[in-house]
């Protein structure tokens, strides 16, 4: 008899979402991706044939891998199917351990028992067999059933750990790591952290734990340190900060500079494009994150501070960066076979979508990779996250949906085009975070993923923004991906100068105050022959007066009825008045801040 194999890793939440620095993030992807690397080379070494990813080999660590896989063992009477299991889930731990224990190699560990403890109570792994009965479609289906009740049934097991600081990065877990500010004693150390045993390895200085794995007044639990600290083996590249997204176009224009470069050379090491920004060239700055040696010699203080000045003067350098989270609409659906009229085809079908999703994410991430575009952390297929720098956001999100439909969908279709049902899409949704770089990184995530259930939630196929002010204020909007053309229109207007962003202004001054909340989105949309007209009337208001601008009268005209086009798509797909304001908002949030330099104002 056959039995259908699967097999999740987890937790994805620890793994990708709790996260200080981006080097977190992308170190837990890359590790929880490891690991479910180990489990499939396992599962294929003990006879099980992947079926959902469908790879050929295992050993690309460039591949990232999804948190879990099916497989099928063919006549399973052979084999001891616990102790196959058993096998897989131990190959995983044994790496976990190993992978921790090389982390922290040339350390003083001094509680090596409480940092084990946390090392192995931390994976969450689920595998089971469901024999093959019948149709595979039928016993896919019931093996999924099982698979999602058994995750759902919770294993509760109760820390042992004593009362202590708890990790800055995790919250859950007592430090076990942490690096003293500038000035501040073992016995400080010891009673800030609630360390009555002596258990928390602390250091003073980089020499042991350098900047880029702890910062100083920082405490890590032992799964955050190693996580932060893994690098797959061969390759020691550091992931771009938040700042350094934010600050990409200008690094690829400026960053081979000698100046540049002699003002990075000045910090030893502990560089961070934060430091491109004139408010943290300060002597606060500069102790609060274990750079406090440069004030100890004026010559050196004064010397940063005129290089700075000389590099980047008065402009006001962009801040803002954008973070974009998408997978596959109705994937448990495509994978499980509904759309398929011969269900006899799923396992081929199941080869065919894996396959394409693989190609498309090698695609994607390299595509995102591109300087100075921005920076992928994931990259499985249907799912992926990663950070764009915000001059290139729409321009991103337009080519990664237009190229999943051309390599995912198209060729699906194509392939299965008599036993799909009419109409099948494979399309995806994806959910986006624009942030302040000073932003905790963990809210940003947060945020993404907010973003991409909200553009599920309103009817998939769609996208949905939202963007952090560094004041505190927010806006929020979902729209379907044939709305991101007007939204790019609009802005290519505002950025040639065409138009001035005050027509949007006084547009929603204009309505609200005559119309408020949903008044204003049924008279706006019961009447759009007169919408439009004012639109028209205020885009002349707000018109360029810059010569040479509009080529001639007729070119004039032109902008302006097509702009005031694109403004009423956007008013007539809005499921709401609000959705429809909070568009234009970020509109023109993103115009302002993709200005060039001289322009670019703070909140």
């Amino acid at each position: 008899m056959n039995y259908i194999f699967l097999f999740s890793l987890g937790p994805v939440q620890s793994f990708l979402a709790q996260a200080r620095k981006t080097q977190d993030l992308y170190g837990g992807s890359r590790l929880l991706s490891h690991l479910c690397r180990v489990a499939l080379k396992k599962a294929i070494e003990q006879g099980i044939e992947p079926v959902f990813p469908a790879v050929e080999k295992v050993d690309n660590s460039d591949a990232a891998l999804p948190n879990r896989f099916v497989g099928l063992l063919e006549n399973a009477e052979r084999f001891d199917l616990k102790a196959v299991g058993k096998s897989i889930e131990d190959a995983v731990k044994v790496e976990w351990k190993k992978i921790a224990d090389d982390e922290v190699e040339d350390l003083v560990v001094i509680s090596r028992a409480d940092f084990d403890a946390q090392i192995e109570r931390h994976l969450d792994i689920h595998w089971l067999f469901a024999p093959v009965e019948g149709e595979y479609t039928t016993s896919y289906a019931n093996a999924e059933r099982s698979f999602v009740a058994m995750k759902n049934t919770r294993h509760f097991s109760q820390s042992t750990e004593p009362a202590g600081r708890k990790c800055s990065m995790d919250g859950e877990r007592n430090v076990l790591f942490y690096k003293c500010s500038e000035g501040e004693s073992l016995t400080d150390a010891h009673f800030k952290l609630f360390d009555d045993r002596k258990t928390v390895s602390i250091f003073q200085g980089d020499k042991e734990v350098p900047l880029k794995k702890l910062q100083p007044g920082e405490g890590l639990s032992g799964v955050s340190f190693v996580k932060r600290s893994f690098r797959e083996k061969g390759k020691s590249e550091e992931f771009p900060s938040t700042a350094a997204i934010a600050l990409s176009v200008w690094l690829e224009e400026n960053s081979s500079r000698d100046d540049y470069k002699t003002f990075k050379s000045l910090f030893n090491g502990g560089f961070d494009e934060q430091l491109c920004y004139k408010e943290n060239i300060t002597s606060k700055y500069l102790r609060k994150n274990g750079l406090g040696y440069i004030l100890s010699k004026m010559e050196k203080w004064d010397t940063l501070k005129k290089l700075h000045n000389d590099i980047f003067g008065e402009k006001e350098l962009p801040k803002y960066y954008a973070l974009v989270a998408f997978d596959g609409d109705e994937m448990g659906k495509i994978v499980s076979g509904v759309f398929l009229k011969d269900k006899s085809r799923l396992r081929e079908f199941q080869n065919k979508v894996s396959g394409l999703l693989r190609n498309y994410a090698q695609w994607a991430s390299a595509y995102v990779n591109e300087e100075p575009r921005g920076k992928t952390v994931y990259a499985g297929g249907d799912d992926f996250l990663g950070f764009v720098n915000l001059a290139h956001l729409f321009e991103t999100i337009g080519q990664l949906r237009d190229e999943f439909r051309e390599q995912v969908n198209k060729p699906l279709c194509d392939a299965f085009k008599e036993e799909l049902m009419k109409d099948f899409e494979f399309t995806f949704s994806a959910g986006i975070a624009i942030a302040h770089y000073k932003i905790p990184l963990s809210i940003v995530v947060k945020k993404a993923k907010e973003m991409e259930e909200k553009a599920k939630n309103g009817g998939r196929d769609a996208f949905a923004i939202a963007v952090l002010k560094h004041s505190g204020e927010s806006h929020e909007t979902a729209l379907k991906w044939s709305r991101l053309l007007d939204v790019q229109h609009i802005l290519a207007e505002l950025e040639e100068k065409k138009f001035s962003a005050n027509f949007i202004r006084a547009f929603q001054q204009e309505f609200f105050r005559s119309n408020h909340g949903e008044r204003s989105a049924f008279f706006l949309k019961s009447n759009p022959a007169i919408v439009e007209s004012e639109i028209q009337r205020l885009l002349r208001r707000a018109k360029s007066k810059i010569p040479g601008v509009f080529a001639n009268k007729e070119a004039e005209e032109r902008a302006i009825s097509e702009t005031a086009a694109y403004v009423m798509h956007l008013l007539l797909d809005s499921p709401d008045y609000n959705n429809f304001t909070e568009t234009l908002n970020i509109i023109t949030f993103h115009q302002i801040k993709n200005e060039p330099l001289e322009y670019v104002t703070e909140d």
